[in-house]
């Protein structure tokens, strides 16, 4: 048999080598000194040749490494099935992260009907009430993402960002491809003031997307909210840019009755500049038709980094500083 290039496997240890998707890969195994000590040096190495496009083929016997420790090199492990069920222990590590379903289901009646009151108030805007809840079952699950992200976010809801801090981290830590733990992390870094965490939280999230473990869909998300007299403003950041404008960030202005009246953005339109705009909803026209005036506040050859595109938002919000040019009247299509 040609063997070069090629390991084989019995199924049970493919789970140990193939990074399962979306879930952090358990620290490498250790065995005792003697006949076995060659493995503390063996399966590590083998742990990070393998790509993630070659275990999705799932063939159980025999995998192409993504590249070899050195040239020429062969590299050839046989396990009996009675090792691999030796090893079946170190397989829970590996498994698929939890999904809502799969809480409900493992969740005792009193704990389905707290999980539920928390969700109707979340959903609600409630978030004093869905966080004193779900806080209470976090005790109870300790270490449940699920339960952990939502009530990370009711806590930056209800102005305890530090809370969320330490409870995101630890579930960034177990898997770090949970996209949705880093964007409410790098959220709650944004409204603690925690600028290097935040900029290392917008890194992280590029990676991710960069590399597809963000569903495609997702085109921004919130990173941060800031209150401005009796209106808030909520800065979204762009994974990639989107739309005619080719928006990069984007900030809401809502009023105290919680409705959007002036959107700000980062955009480069004309392929030659960044610009800051802003666009006023202005009513409708006699036609009925929705209309709104639009602002170009500064021109820009490159892109800003966050902190000056926060700090032109939240001058634009307050109204402390004039546009360069406008326009009004516009129908929105």
């Amino acid at each position: 048999m040609n063997t070069r290039g090629t390991i084989c496997f019995s199924p049970a240890v493919l789970f140990l080598l193939c990074p399962a998707e979306g879930v952090a890969q358990p620290a490498p195994l250790t065995f005792k000194k003697g006949r076995t000590s060659k493995w503390n040096r063996r399966l590590p190495l083998l742990q990070t040749v393998f790509s993630r496009e070659g275990c999705r083929n799932h063939d159980y016997r025999q995998l192409r490494p993504a590249k070899w420790s050195s040239p020429g090199d062969i590299l050839i492990v046989m396990l009996s099935p009675r090792a691999a069920i030796l090893l079946m222990p170190f397989i829970a590590l590996a498994q698929a992260p939890e999904t809502v379903k799969d809480l409900v289901d493992r969740l005792s009646p009193e704990q389905k009907q707290q999980f539920q009151n928390a969700s109707k108030a979340f959903n609600a805007e409630q978030y004093a009430d869905a966080f004193a809840t779900l806080k209470q079952m976090l005790t109870d699950l300790k270490g449940d993402p699920i339960i952990a992200k939502f009530a990370s976010e009711a806590a930056i809801n209800t102005g305890d960002p530090a809370f969320a801090i330490t409870t995101l981290r630890k579930v960034s830590e177990a898997n770090p491809e949970d996209w949705q733990a880093t964007a409410l992390l790098t959220r709650a870094c944004a409204e603690l003031g925690d600028s290097k965490c935040r900029d290392t939280g917008m890194a992280h999230m590029q990676d991710l997307h960069n590399r597809t473990v963000i569903p495609p869909n997702v085109q921004q998300y919130i990173l941060e909210r800031i209150r401005s007299g009796q209106n808030t403003l909520v800065i979204r950041t762009s994974l990639a840019p989107w739309g005619p404008y080719q928006v990069y960030d984007l900030g809401q202005v809502l009023g105290p009755d919680g409705k959007t009246f002036l959107r700000i953005t980062l955009e480069h339109s004309d392929s030659k500049n960044f610009s800051f705009d802003s666009y006023k909803e202005t009513g409708l026209d006699s036609a009925g038709q929705r209309t709104q005036a639009h602002y170009t506040f500064q021109l820009l050859k490159n892109q800003p980094p966050y902190d000056i595109v926060r700090s032109v938002f939240i001058s634009i919000a307050e109204g402390t500083v004039k546009p360069l040019s406008s326009r009004t009247g516009l129908l929105v299509k």
